[in-house]
């Protein structure tokens, strides 16, 4: 259905082929460590962790590709970063009481994101031992690495005219059995049959909704620079943190407005700064 979209070639250009390959996977393995991270730390831990992901996707970036990321985007990475830290509410800066692993903070509205994931898969055993949590954090890390490489390979086959949509093929091709075998080998796997209806349909519109997501995430890659559009996914956390209050009528922290205030500062400041720049 997507290469019907697109013209040319219908697994891309034969000399993208392999980065393409290259960005699915690591767009997979990101997905697979940071549900990982979440499942087995404190969700507000994970998601400063996996959010970190700008300002690597910055410094990758400037070495690969030469792309500009002066003073004022690298300050810019670190205040978005820094609002996802107030908003998620770390417990090992926040120091919450009743801290359970893989699960949301009842102060931490933002997380809505995970917790959609979490809904999805609850059937996951879920440990707090030391080990865990240690393999926990170092999944964070090397989710948020992956996810800067996806990017920049996202930014490099968007400079050489690959569609978006062949990107996004090539994601499914590649995810779809490479999630089964780690599900396998994670005994993390359910019956389709034993799912009901409700749960089926919901588990539908998760995957339709990410795939507009990813589908236009890859686009804007094409027009932008990968640190700039890393940098505009931490608008994420603030989305989530908004739907929570607003649909499931969580109280407002101030923790919470603070880190609101910085992300969107900084990302209207790159806004307006890429705005100057053109005139």
């Amino acid at each position: 259905l997507l290469l019907y979209f697109v013209d040319g070639p219908v697994f891309g250009p034969r000399d993208q082929r392999g980065w393409l390959c290259a960005r699915a996977i690591t767009g997979v393995l990101g997905m697979s460590f940071s549900l990982y991270s979440v499942k087995h730390m404190p969700i507000g831990d994970s998601t400063v962790l996996i959010f970190t992901s700008p300002v690597i996707t910055g410094i990758i970036s400037r070495l690969t590709l030469k792309e500009p990321w002066g003073w004022f985007q690298a300050v810019a990475s670190l205040v978005s970063l820094a609002g996802v830290v107030f908003i998620a509410q770390p417990a090992f800066l926040f120091h919450h009481q009743n801290d359970t692993t893989g699960q949301s903070l009842t102060t931490a509205p933002s997380a809505a994101t995970f917790q959609l994931v979490n809904a999805t898969t609850t059937m996951l055993k879920v440990t707090s031992s030391l080990p865990r949590r240690t393999l926990a954090f170092l999944a964070g890390i090397l989710a948020s690495f992956l996810f800067s490489c996806a990017y920049v390979m996202g930014r490099n086959l968007g400079q050489n005219s690959v569609h978006f949509l062949t990107i996004g093929f090539y994601f499914s091709l590649i995810g779809l059995p490479s999630c089964g075998v780690i599900s396998v080998g994670m005994e993390e796997v359910i019956p389709f049959w034993d799912f009901q209806m409700g749960t089926s349909c919901y588990m539908l519109a998760i995957g339709v909704v990410g795939l507009i997501a990813f589908s236009s995430l890859n686009k804007a890659l094409a027009l932008e620079s990968a640190p700039l559009v890393a940098l505009m996914r931490n608008v994420n956390v603030v989305l989530a943190y908004i739907f929570q209050v607003l649909l499931f009528s969580e109280a407002l922290s101030i923790y919470s407005g603070v880190g609101t205030f910085l992300v969107l500062s900084a990302t209207v400041s790159i806004a307006l700064q890429k705005y100057f720049a053109k005139d």
